[in-house]
């Protein structure tokens, strides 16, 4: 939740209402996710590469 208060900004939002705020937590979330799969299996790749 630390990285996602401080790079994607969910303490700040422009959306009022919970549905709105779960909506827009929910996508930065899945979409902070989907960033750190693509990272972990290109650092994997690059590992089994040089290996």
């Amino acid at each position: 939740m630390s990285e996602a208060k401080r790079v994607q900004g969910i303490g700040r939002l422009r959306i009022r209402g919970t549905l709105g705020v779960t909506g827009a937590n929910f996508l930065k979330m899945l979409g902070m996710t989907i960033k750190r799969g693509f990272n972990f299996v290109i650092e994997r790749r690059r590992f089994c590469e040089s290996s």
